[in-house]
């Protein structure tokens, strides 16, 4: 700490007078993952850890653009089992029971709902995406929608394309939504490089825990 303070002020000695550089904060731990191809951290994709217990997260929100809550919440989970509890393999058998829970249709599909906003109106669309989908049947129902407004949808079960199964919440039943969608298309793909950062793979969060342990890794 004092080699950086005495760092810093030795440049802000050497900065014109309108120029400063401050400390941000001290930061314990941190986690810093890499895209695909890259062979250092990416700079804008990292989680850290300060003294008091804060933590700062960058990047990992524009990993999947939309996200269910679910997805969002497991992974706002693990980053804080890995640096407030010191614990990789803890975070590790949470996201695991969190699968199994989504397989076994433990979690409410309220958790499942994944928000997006549209950016255009629904005819301006080339690709039809979930939520452009969504939108169409909102329309079809007497709702008002238009550019700006926020579809919430949740995927169900069934045959077809995810644009085909996507659903307003009112529309479903509870055990309604399709589990492999939100394990391989949500939950799996928000922790994917964190664990990766870790030494742990994809497969390893699939793979049932009567198949291999942590501690085998």
């Amino acid at each position: 700490k004092e080699d950086v303070l005495i760092f810093m002020n030795k440049i802000n000695r050497e900065l014109p007078s309108l120029m400063e550089i401050e400390l941000e904060d001290f930061y314990k731990k941190g986690i810093f993952v890499t895209k695909k191809g890259e062979s250092s951290g990416a700079k804008k994709k990292y989680a850290l850890i300060s003294q008091d217990g804060s933590m700062k997260i960058r990047g990992f929100e524009t990993v999947r653009r939309d996200w269910s809550y679910l997805a969002k919440n497991t992974q706002m989970r693990v980053l804080e089992i890995i640096l407030k509890e010191n614990s990789i393999e803890r975070a590790f058998e949470y996201a695991k029971k969190v699968i199994d829970d989504v397989r076994k249709k433990r979690i409410p599909i309220k958790d499942m709902v994944i928000r997006t906003q549209l950016k255009k109106d629904i005819s301006d669309y080339e690709n039809i995406g979930p939520h452009v989908k969504v939108a169409e049947r909102m329309k079809n129902k007497g709702m008002s929608v238009g550019i700006g407004t926020m579809i919430s949808y949740v995927v169900v079960k069934g045959d077809g394309l995810i644009r085909d199964r996507s659903r307003l919440l009112e529309e479903c039943e509870e055990d309604g939504y399709d589990s492999e969608y939100y394990i391989n298309h949500q939950i799996v793909p928000s922790l994917k490089m964190i664990f990766g950062a870790c030494g742990l793979k994809e497969e390893d969060l699939l793979m049932d825990k009567e198949q291999k342990t942590l501690g085998e890794f």
